[in-house]
């Protein structure tokens, strides 16, 4: 995923490494997304209040993300260059997210 937003980045007037860089960041990340939710649910507690805290935080995400995106795209300057910088900080994030959780899941 990080490596198809590092090619939008190289390759910025290329519509084919556009495909490619969406091809990869969607095999890349897709897994990220169902690998995160299940891992909230496995260490909060099963409580109704648990539930609501993991659902409020994994929408909340879902939603900030295309609406800061469609704000940069059309209020910004960034316009076009808002694609690769999404691709690359949600990549860049996600991962080290996922390994300081670690020492709560008991994983070695």
């Amino acid at each position: 995923g990080f490596f198809g937003g590092l090619i939008m980045w190289i390759w910025m007037s290329s519509s084919f490494a556009f495909w490619v860089s969406i091809v990869m960041y969607g095999f890349g990340n897709g897994p990220c997304v169902g690998y995160c939710y299940d891992l909230n649910n496995r260490l909060t507690v099963a409580s109704e209040k648990g539930m609501s805290i993991v659902m409020f935080g994994l929408n909340f995400g879902a939603s900030i993300v295309p609406y800061t995106a469609t704000l940069l795209w059309d209020d910004t300057e960034m316009s076009y260059t808002v694609m690769p910088v999404l691709l690359t900080i949600s990549m860049l994030f996600v991962l080290p997210f996922l390994y300081m959780t670690r020492p709560i899941n008991d994983i070695s």
